[in-house]
This record gives structure tokens, sequence and C-alpha cells, in this order.
């Protein structure tokens, strides 16, 4: 049986992008002046970025509203995407080798789409799909099937 299709995840399987998410609290904190507590992933990574800047403010006397917050992490994340992130290694070869296979691609992420489609741009691999579906799209996370199925 040819494979015909396959649908690809876009943040650390595609992108090696998980450095930013990771690590957006404590590098903003240190930006910021402030030394981040060890346990501070801990805490955000349950935390929409909206929480998570509200939980940095009030934790560590942030004098900048939310909104301020949000807008800075928000910044470092787009120009992350839009100038710094990489295809994970070997991600290439695979992808040209399925495209010389005739295999459809198709990514599924649940980043913002402009997000996503600006980081397989600049990781020079956004030619290899046939389309890409962002969770903000379907309604729902992909820890529900909908966005695989569409």
């Amino acid at each position: 049986m040819r494979l015909r299709s396959a649908i690809f995840d876009m943040d650390g399987t595609l992108l090696d992008s998980m450095y930013i998410w990771d690590h957006l609290g404590a590098d903003m904190l240190i930006s910021l002046g402030y030394t981040p507590r060890p346990d501070l992933e801990e805490h955000l990574k349950v935390l929409t970025l909206r929480q998570g800047a509200a939980y940095c403010r009030e934790t560590y006397g942030i004098p900048q509203s939310v909104e301020e917050i949000v807008q800075m992490l928000e910044d470092r994340v787009r120009d992350f995407y839009y100038n710094e992130v990489t295809a994970k290694p070997g991600v290439k070869p695979f992808l040209s080798l399925l495209k010389m296979e005739g295999v459809d691609m198709y990514g599924a992420t649940a980043a913002d789409r402009q997000l996503a489609e600006a980081g397989l741009r600049h990781a020079g691999i956004d030619g290899y799909f046939k389309g890409m579906l962002a969770c903000q799209e379907v309604g729902k996370g992909k820890d529900d099937p909908e966005i695989f199925e569409r």
C-alpha cells in the first residue's frame, strides 16, 4: 500500500521551535531585569499567554500592564517565527523524499496560522505543503481528532 498523504504537526516536529515556548517567560523576565524562579516554567506551561503575563506581573511585581506584557511576548514570538526558526534536523530530506514519492503533505498546528506559515517560509520548507489547518480555525485543540480529519 502506497502512502498518499501525510499530516504533520508543526512545532517540535517540523520546526525547531519548542525553545521559544519553553523559555518565553524566563527570557522576558530576564530582559526586564528579573531573575526567574526555578519553578517558573512549571507554573507557566498550563497557562495561556495572558494568564502567564498576569502571573508574572503579580509574582514578580512587574510594573507593565498585562496587555503590555502580552504584547512584548507576542512581539518576541512573531520575531522568532519570521526571522529565527529553523527546520528540525532531517526534516528537509524527509519532506523531499515524500514529495518525490507523490505524497500530499499537510500541516496541523495549535499556533497562529500566520506564525506557522512564516515559520515554514523562514525554515525553507513551505513549498512542500498542500495545505495547513490551525486549531483556531477548527475551534478545537489537537487533542480532538477533528483537525486531522478535516
